[in-house]
């Protein structure tokens, strides 16, 4: 099982979504998933990122609502970069 970590920007991002009432109960399905190294359903289009987030991972919770990560398997670890809208985002 992996641990999680939070960069500060998740952080700020977490209490904005808090603030905005989001289902947080999906977040947290997404995260056991992660943890867990199951393999994420379709559903999440879970994908690759390029740019300067290059080295992250997208997966979508709602449609408009996605988590920006990382796995750091030689750290045992999964690192949440960022959580919101595309705009909010990007």
């Amino acid at each position: 099982m992996l641990e999680l970590a939070w960069s500060k920007r998740f952080k700020k991002d977490y209490a904005r979504a808090v603030a905005q009432c989001r289902d947080l109960s999906k977040l947290d399905k997404l995260l056991v998933l992660l943890v867990n190294e199951t393999p994420l359903p379709s559903s999440y289009k879970d994908h690759a990122l390029k740019g300067e987030w290059s080295h992250y991972r997208d997966a979508h919770i709602e449609f408009d609502w996605i988590l920006i990560y990382r796995v750091d398997k030689e750290n045992q670890r999964v690192l949440l970069a960022a959580l919101g809208s595309h705009s909010e985002i990007f």
